[in-house]
């Protein structure tokens, strides 16, 4: 990610999982900073990461904000609606999680994170972005009630969900392995608000050469590795879907095009 040259990032409940200590000493050695605006250490109430991020890019003063959902992937929330059921090994490693930060980490609700954090970052910033681990829905659900983000940036789906372009405020996904890059071109006005966008999904596959400096880190095996974990997955799901009842099935179907605008791939 380093050599991605990253801004900033943000964490979920599955980067939770790999322990406390652990995340601060991969913090501590990566070159950009993890936001968590809404993820505190109980006692003290200071956030985990960086509580906001303010970066001058071109001139422009740009605050950053990260938050993540109030429960786990593993659960049924709004926050990761649309995601298939977890086994059982896997929602026992969430909820032990949640088990091993109960004591001394708190997860504050995102809109309430939110409203009162951004008139801080906003007297500092012309242009807010805000990273959220709280899925594609939720962030465009909460970008519309709250007020004063002007981009937001999700995770947490398995499938590209490409933008809306007549939504007020763009909401790009971060897919998962990195299959595709989320282009944003904005033009501001001297007062910093957004006079023209331009946003979309671009798919990265084979077409797209290798880098040669990342793939001394991944190894040049790395495609034929993601296609082989790709079919499994294929297998399972088709597994799974084959035992639902066509009113199941049905049911699934609605609901993941109720969650992505019937925008999906």
């Amino acid at each position: 990610m380093d050599k991605m040259d990253y801004a900033a990032g943000t964490l979920g409940w599955s980067d939770l999982s790999v322990g406390a200590d652990f995340l601060k000493e991969i913090s501590n050695r990566i070159s950009f900073p993890m936001v968590t605006s809404n993820l505190v250490y109980k006692d003290s109430q200071k956030a985990f990461g960086k509580k906001y991020l303010i970066r001058e890019i071109a001139d422009v003063r740009v605050g950053i904000l990260g938050i993540m959902p109030l429960e786990t992937a593993g659960q049924k929330t709004p926050a990761d609606a649309g995601c298939s059921q977890k086994g059982k090994h896997e929602a026992d490693a969430h909820a032990a999680t949640e088990a091993i930060f109960a004591d001394y980490l708190e997860v504050i609700p995102p809109e309430e994170a939110l409203k009162k954090l951004i008139p801080e970052v906003r007297s500092q910033a012309d242009f807010l972005i805000l990273l959220s681990q709280c899925g594609f829905k939720a962030t465009n659900d909460l970008v519309s009630q709250v007020k004063g983000i002007d981009l937001a940036i999700s995770g947490q789906r398995m499938t590209a969900v490409h933008p809306d372009e007549e939504s007020e405020v763009p909401v790009m996904e971060a897919t998962y392995q990195g299959k595709s890059l989320g282009f944003v071109r904005l033009t501001l006005d001297d007062t910093g608000r957004i006079i023209h966008k331009k946003n979309e999904l671009l798919q990265l596959g084979d077409s797209i050469p290798s880098d040669t400096h990342i793939s001394k880190i991944t190894g040049d095996d790395i495609r034929a590795k993601v296609r082989e974990e790709e079919m499994r997955k294929i297998e399972k799901e088709s597994e799974a879907l084959m035992k639902l009842t066509p009113q199941e099935y049905y049911e699934l179907l609605k609901r993941q095009q109720s969650e992505t605008g019937g925008k999906h791939e």
